[in-house]
């Protein structure tokens, strides 16, 4: 059974949002541009990325399973 990707989650400002961990990683390790975080929510955390053409590729190949990453992949941030 395939598990149903979720939507995506654009903000007005047409970022995208995310309060999965491992998504966000993710994002990070490909070199997105994480903006901010919104801790609103005591319990929940959410990841805003700026929007790109190829974002939202990479996050069907995220959830769907199939995207690669370098395990000692250099992330430079800031």
């Amino acid at each position: 059974m395939a598990k149903k990707l979720p939507k995506n989650q654009l903000s007005e400002d047409r970022n995208y949002l995310t309060s999965d961990l491992g998504a966000a990683a993710s994002l990070i390790t490909k070199g997105f541009k994480l903006i901010s975080l919104e801790k609103s929510n005591p319990r929940k955390v959410q990841f805003i990325f700026q929007e790109t053409a190829d974002i939202k590729k990479v996050i069907e190949e995220y959830w769907s399973n199939k995207l690669e990453l370098e395990a000692r992949a250099a992330v430079h941030v800031g």
